[in-house]
């Protein structure tokens, strides 16, 4: 199934109604790796998405447990980890984030499990989705590997990945193409869903990222969302006096 979600760069839950009140989306990513929030504004932000039945994921600083294991005891359903390259560091940082037997995750009582009462269902039940961002060549090329620590999917980082490349938004490069395709191809390798940014919100783009490959996508921002909005206007009233 195609999933489309978006990322929330600004700290307030109307924004996340806002978004979350719209059929495009199925999820929203908080981005704490380029944005401020707080823990309260998280989980508030979490509330109304999943008031809204709908996903609610973290972006990660780092490859940090701590920060992760934190995201999942606010009540995010998964986190998404920035610029993963190494398998090992990877899979060690994913058994922090599943509770035993599996991993090594720290129980505690909280909104995620009503306090208590239902700490046994939530803990035998609850899997996070995880999912590397792979935004180099080196993750490219350990990318088996990283699928291998037990992803939920992979999510391709086009920005970080053409400037790792020395072709920073040069997207039709020949390179970044070949290194791209290869990502798609070990994804549908290891039948492993594949994200990308799409970063306005064009729908004919989407399409075609779709036929390219992809099966889930970052759909806009909430403040892009916002300028292309006022873009189309703008040219529309221009148009319109000329």
């Amino acid at each position: 199934k195609n999933s489309i979600g978006a990322w929330i760069t600004v700290g307030h839950p109307q924004i996340a109604e806002a978004l979350m009140s719209s059929d495009i989306y199925d999820w929203l990513a908080i981005d704490c790796e380029h944005c401020a929030f707080t823990p309260n504004e998280m989980v508030q932000i979490f509330t109304v998405c999943h008031l809204h039945k709908k996903k609610a994921f973290v972006r990660i600083s780092q490859l940090d447990q701590i920060e992760g294991r934190k995201a999942l005891d606010y009540g995010a359903d998964g986190v998404l980890i920035p610029m993963v390259e190494d398998p090992v560091k990877f899979k060690a940082f994913c058994e922090n984030l599943r509770y035993p037997p599996e991993g090594k995750r720290g129980v505690c009582l909280a909104r995620i499990n009503n306090w208590g009462e239902n700490f046994k269902p939530y803990m035998e039940n609850f899997k996070p989705i995880i999912i590397p961002q792979i935004e180099s060549k080196k993750g490219v090329d350990n990318l088996s590997e990283i699928i291998s620590a037990g992803v939920s999917g992979v999510f391709l980082g086009p920005y970080d990945l053409s400037a790792s490349l020395g072709t920073p938004g040069e997207f039709d490069s020949k390179e970044f193409k070949a290194i791209s395709d290869e990502v798609i191809k070990v994804c549908q390798e290891n039948s492993t869903p594949l994200a990308i940014h799409v970063v306005e919100p064009d729908p004919e783009l989407l399409m075609k990222k779709k036929e390219e490959g992809f099966n889930f996508f970052a759909f806009g921002t909430d403040i892009i969302c916002m300028l292309s909005s006022l873009k189309k206007a703008n040219k529309f009233l221009k148009d319109r006096k000329s």
